[in-house]
């Protein structure tokens, strides 16, 4: 299995897929505003540190973002629960990747062996083998860093993450002078009055909304 490359026609194509699946179920304002509001108020809670409060706001977003769906085996308060004891754990490997300056790494930068400790922090806390709980939490706290990995939107064949995030930079990587063109075709979707945050992951959305199929 390998990923879509990422050209202006598959990012073209990945919206409008967006866009009439929206139309068609009704879909909220953050996705319509491609979550540039969601990841404003990260970087507020992140400049504070990766704390109970911030634990509270991922939660409620994970939940929105349908990454929570609890069972007999994981209810959503075990899973508050569980990232609450590892919280501290979180949070320090969260540190190593950001520095003191807390500079966001991005795929540009980082390769699977820097995030891994982070996602395997991640993926415990929910206790289950996919990994879509882990992958839109860690996009939250380092969204430039981390692809969601959303199987109602990616096409099948996938079961490993670690394979899919590496696939996804190499397309990503490819693009070369390129990534500011499709930046502005991104952007130009958006509705005018948005202005994307200083945090916006272009690389990951851009790649993201390349893979998207039309079944979706």
């Amino acid at each position: 299995m390998t990923v879509k490359q990422v050209t202006a026609v598959n990012l073209q194509q990945g919206i409008d897929i967006v866009f009439r699946r929206l139309n068609q179920r009704r879909g909220s304002k953050g996705i319509w505003l491609f979550h540039n509001d969601l990841y404003s108020k990260m970087e507020e809670y992140r400049s504070s540190g990766i704390d109970t409060r911030c634990w509270s706001f991922l939660m409620d977003s994970l939940a929105q973002w349908k990454a929570i769906r609890g069972t007999a085996d994981h209810t959503k308060e075990s899973i508050r629960e569980k990232g609450q004891q590892l919280l501290p754990i979180l949070r320090e490997r969260f540190n190593i990747l950001v520095g003191q300056q807390l500079i966001l790494p991005t795929i540009e930068n980082v390769t699977w062996k820097d995030i891994e400790p982070l996602f395997l922090v991640a993926k415990d806390i929910k206790g289950v083998d996919g990994p879509m709980f882990a992958s839109k939490l860690c996009h939250f706290l380092l969204p430039s860093a981390f692809f969601v990995f959303d199987n109602t939107l990616v096409k099948r064949g996938w079961a490993n993450y670690q394979q899919y995030w590496e696939d996804c930079r190499t397309a990503w990587m490819a693009v070369g002078d390129d990534s500011e063109h499709l930046k502005r075709l991104l952007k130009n979707n958006m509705p005018s009055h948005c202005t994307p945050c200083v945090t916006y992951p272009w690389p990951t959305k851009i790649t993201e909304l390349c893979q998207f199929e039309a079944k979706c």
